[in-house]
């Protein structure tokens, strides 16, 4: 699957050769000379890891990984989770860290277990935080790459001889592998992109390092410019009503080559949702300081909405499938409809008439969530159902979202709550880009009307980092369908992940065919021989 997914990498580069190259190469972490030795060589230096051992990973992958500009990372399931080889490489490349070796680098991932829902979900969120912790963008939908070596595809695994690759037979796992290793191709097109329009400004303004300062480090890129640290720390529950629907921020000087993003702030609480809206403010705050630090390249329009108080009706979960073009029935052509003629039934309550417009038009979303029963609020999940409108309309794709999660009692449950709020992102094609897992923070007990976020310094820290990812994520994808033109972006890069409906081509989802002939005709010896 690994392999798969590089040829699909491959087929994509070739169809985009008048603006990029695309060169990919496996290597199977396995056989002589490639012991990976566990994380305990390695030493603290102000803070950071430093391999200490010359061995494989320190001599020739790291410096590899280094120049890479993306990651297709593939593991077996073990024991309901990914092997310890993939633990021990994770643990190492902490090294990595503290050059910014990975920062912003898109990766995904592929888990292939001997049966049908036999913990291949679990092991790619597991592996996903594993992204997340060393600076990686997760790059896929869903979960991930998943397929089935066993059962029905393949042998039961006590009568597995290793002769047969049973996920050639598997075509979601070859779909999902296709659909998850061209979104890294994208992500890192048009990073490289972009970062030819950005210059100095990306060696300056963008943050090289998404881990908190350690040692002699400053902590300046993770506050905010005095002017608006006074705005915040001003703030009380009335002046948070107050700033409902309104905008935040503003872009400055945008030069005649420069764009202009808008960043769209929810407020999701279930409760008062103080603690909750201050973070989602404080983070547009922290989107406007950078839009000064970038101008005229770009500028940024922050707007802040809470949903608290308001209805927002439950999807219907029709039969009628109103959301995709033409209901899901053939039509013909290639062409997606018009997206006026396809959409929600759900038409005149808060969300369709006031969210979803400005939905459309956000270039990223910062989310503000209550936790409830270690998992996110009701109205965010109303609104995570109800978003699925964009989707077939192109709104959701590789839009940047970072999650804020505040819980206001004991139990906790901060990165439980994150991980299924970047879980919902993901599915509808957005791009959760939420380091760690996001920002988390205790709120004040119910029955308090006092803002106590003012004074959790990791809170804050994390809303600015979190809010910082969105917004260069956001500014580089501007840039780089700048570079690409516009016939070229439409033609080439995706609209909408999902499976086509009615008559449109399924030719994406499939290598080409001398490529898949190769593919399916290769034993296991081969792909052995081809990871050396």
């Amino acid at each position: 699957m690994t392999l798969f997914t590089l040829k699909a990498i491959e087929k994509f580069g070739r169809r985009i050769s008048e603006i990029a190259d695309i060169e990919t190469e496996f290597i199977e972490l396995r056989g002589k000379g490639k012991n990976i030795s566990p994380h305990a060589i390695c030493k603290l230096v102000d803070g950071y890891y430093e391999n200490t051992q010359d061995d494989y990973v320190t001599r020739e992958l790291i410096p590899k990984m280094a120049k890479a500009d993306g990651f297709v990372f593939g593991s077996p399931v073990f024991t309901g989770a990914f092997t310890s080889k993939f633990s021990m490489l994770f643990e190492r490349l902490r090294a990595g860290v503290k050059d910014g070796l990975f920062t912003d680098k898109p990766a995904g991932c592929l888990a292939v277990a001997t049966m049908p829902m036999g913990g291949q979900d679990r092991t790619l969120e597991a592996m996903e935080i594993c992204i997340r912790s060393v600076g990686m963008i997760p790059a896929h939908i869903l979960c991930g790459g998943s397929g089935t070596s066993g059962v029905p595809y393949g042998p039961l695994p006590g009568d597995d001889d290793g002769k047969e690759i049973a996920v050639k037979k598997d075509r979601y796992s070859q779909w999902s592998s296709i659909q998850m290793g061209r979104r890294v191709a994208e992500i890192a097109v048009m990073q490289k992109l972009a970062r030819r329009r950005l210059k100095k400004v990306y060696r300056t303004e963008f943050i090289k390092r998404y881990s908190l300062p350690l040692g002699k480090d400053s902590w300046a890129w993770t506050e905010l410019d005095k002017e608006d640290q006074d705005f915040m720390d001003g703030l009380n529950r009335d002046n948070l009503k107050e700033l409902d629907q309104s905008i935040i921020t503003k872009p400055g000087n945008v030069g005649e080559k420069g764009v202009t993003c808008k960043i769209l702030g929810l407020g999701c609480d279930d409760y008062k949702g103080i603690d909750t809206n201050w973070l989602v403010v404080n983070s547009l705050k922290a989107i406007g300081k950078f839009g000064k630090r970038v101008e005229p390249l770009a500028g940024f329009e922050t707007e802040f909405i809470d949903l608290t108080t308001k209805k927002i009706r439950p999807c219907l979960n029709c039969d009628h499938y109103t959301d995709m073009p033409r209901g899901g029935k053939r039509w013909k052509g290639d062409a997606y409809p018009a997206p006026d003629t396809y959409g929600c039934v759900i038409k005149h309550d808060y969300f369709a008439e006031e969210v979803l417009p400005r939905y459309a038009e956000a270039d990223g979303v910062i989310y503000g969530s209550s936790v409830c029963a270690l998992a996110p609020s009701t109205t965010f999940r109303l609104f995570a159902e109800r978003i699925v409108r964009g989707i077939w309309t192109g709104w959701n794709n590789l839009k940047p979202t970072a999650n804020i999660a505040v819980s206001y009692d004991l139990t906790g449950g901060h990165e439980s709550c994150l991980n299924i709020m970047n879980t919902c992102n993901r599915w509808v094609e957005a791009l959760p880009v939420s380091w760690p897992h996001g920002t988390s923070a205790n709120g004040n007990p119910l029955e308090s009307d006092d803002i106590v976020v003012k004074d959790d310094p990791m809170a804050r820290s994390l809303s600015v980092i979190n809010a910082r990812r969105v917004a260069e994520f956001a500014m580089v994808k501007k840039l780089a369908q700048q570079e690409i033109g516009e016939e070229l972006y439409k033609r080439e890069f995706y609209f909408v992940l999902h499976p086509p409906h009615g008559n449109a081509t399924w030719e994406w989802s499939r290598l080409d065919k001398e490529e898949e002939e190769y593919m399916l005709n290769l034993s296991p010896n081969d792909v052995a021989e081809l990871g050396k």
